[in-house]
C-alpha cells in the first residue's frame, strides 16, 4: 500500500462517520405517533423528533450490521447518543428532575420499535443503568479509539513520523485514558466497560510496536522528539492511580458500583454494599492470616494428641509393671505421680513451642 492509498483510508475515522449519521436529520417522515408517551410528548413536543430519529438509527444499524465488536461498542454510541440528544433538544441536564424519567420513557418506545425490526440481526438494547455524563464522555473517547483502532494502525505504519506530529495531541490524551482505565475493563466483573468492550488489552498503543520494524523505531525515536514524548506520556502514563469507581443508575435511585480490580489496595463493591472489600488486599492477608492461625491450631492439636497417648501408654506400663502395688500408686503415692506429670507437661511445651 502506497502512502496516498493509507492516506484515503483514515481520512474520515470510522466512529466519527457513525456518530454523525445518528445525529443527521431524519429525511423519511415517520407516521408513528408513539401513543406509550403521548403525555410526555405534550409536555415536551421535541421527544417526538427525538423518537423519530432513534427509530431511524435503530433501523439502520438492523440493515447494516457489523463484526461483533463494532455492533456492541455502536450499541454504546446510541445510548449515549439519546442522552446527548434529550439534553441537547430539550436544553436540560441530566441534574433536571425530569431528566431521567424522560430517558426511561423514550426506553419504552426504544423497545417497541425493536420489536418491529426486519431482520433483528443486530438488536441493541436500551441501557437504564448509564448516568454521570461527564464519565459517559471519557468511556465514549475510550471505545471511539478501539473502533479506531486499525484505520490509526494504518497510519502508524506507513506514515509513522507525520501520524506522530499530527495526533500528539490525542495521544496526550486517549494514552493517559487506556492505561487509567485498564485495570477497571479487565476486571472479570462486567462493568460498563467490558460490556461494551471485549479484549481490551489488545488495544494497548504500545501493541503497535508489534508491526513496526524495530530498527526503524529505535532510529526515529533517536531522530524524532515526537517519538520521545510519546515515550515519556506512555510510561508516565502506566504508573497513574487506577479508575475504581463508576456510577449507575438502579431504579428511582442512585448506586454507585466500586470496581477495585486486585492491584489496587481500593475497597470492591459491586452492586451491592453487601460484597463491600470482597477481592480487596486486605481480605487476602486476612484469609492468609486465618489459614496460618488454623493450621498452627491444628499442630498443637496432634502434639497434644501425640503427647497425650505417650503420657497414657507410659501409665499403663507403669501399672503393668507394679501391679502389686496398685492400692498405694492409686491411694497413697500422690505425690509421685504428680512429678511424673509435672516432667510429662514440660516434655508437652517443648513439642508445643518447636
Amino acid at each position: 500500500m502506497t502512502e496516498s492509498k493509507a492516506s484515503k483510508s483514515y481520512m474520515v475515522l470510522p466512529s466519527k462517520a457513525f456518530y454523525e449519521e445518528l445525529n443527521s436529520e431524519v429525511t423519511v417522515k415517520v407516521e408513528q405517533q408513539w401513543e406509550k408517551i403521548k403525555d410526555l410528548i405534550l409536555q415536551y413536543p421535541k421527544v417526538k423528533d427525538i423518537c423519530d430519529k432513534l427509530k431511524r438509527n435503530l433501523d439502520s444499524m438492523d440493515i447494516k450490521p457489523q463484526s461483533d465488536l463494532i455492533n456492541k461498542k455502536r450499541c454504546y454510541d446510541l445510548n449515549y447518543w439519546l442522552l446527548e440528544e434529550v439534553s441537547n433538544k430539550l436544553n436540560i441536564k441530566e441534574d433536571h428532575p425530569d431528566f431521567y424519567d424522560i430517558i426511561d420513557k423514550i426506553h419504552i418506545v426504544w423497545k417497541d420499535i425493536n420489536n418491529g425490526l426486519i431482520y433483528k440481526s443486530n438488536i441493541c438494547m436500551p441501557d437504564s443503568t448509564l448516568m454521570d455524563m461527564e464519565v459517559l464522555k471519557q468511556f465514549k473517547e475510550l471505545f471511539d479509539y478501539v473502533e479506531d483502532y486499525k484505520t490509526n494502525l494504518v497510519e502508524a505504519i506507513y506514515r509513522t513520523s507525520s501520524a506522530c506530529e499530527k495526533n500528539i495531541g490525542y495521544l496526550n490524551r486517549i494514552i493517559p485514558m487506556y492505561y487509567a482505565n485498564k485495570s477497571f475493563c479487565t476486571n472479570p466483573e462486567t462493568n460498563i466497560c467490558n460490556k461494551y468492550i471485549d479484549n481490551y488489552e489488545e488495544y494497548d498503543p504500545k501493541n503497535i510496536g508489534k508491526y513496526l520494524k524495530w530498527t526503524d523505531v529505535f532510529w526515529k525515536i533517536m531522530m524524532y522528539p515526537c517519538y520521545q514524548k510519546v515515550i515519556k506520556i506512555s510510561l508516565s502514563a502506566q504508573t497513574q492511580p487506577q479508575r475504581v469507581d463508576v456510577k449507575y443508575r438502579a431504579p428511582k435511585k442512585v448506586e454507585t458500583s466500586v470496581v477495585a480490580p486486585l492491584p489496587i489496595s481500593e475497597p470492591y463493591v459491586q452492586d451491592q454494599v453487601t460484597k463491600e472489600s470482597k477481592n480487596s488486599p486486605t481480605n487476602h492477608f486476612l484469609i492468609i492470616l486465618i489459614v496460618f492461625t488454623l493450621g498452627q491450631l491444628l499442630a498443637f492439636l496432634l502434639l497434644y494428641k501425640k503427647t497425650h497417648d505417650a503420657h497414657q501408654r507410659k501409665n499403663k506400663k507403669k501399672t503393668w509393671n507394679n501391679d502389686f502395688h496398685e492400692d498405694v500408686l492409686l491411694i497413697g503415692d500422690t505425690d509421685s505421680l504428680q512429678s511424673d506429670n509435672s516432667q510429662d507437661s514440660s516434655y508437652i511445651l517443648q513439642y508445643q513451642s518447636f
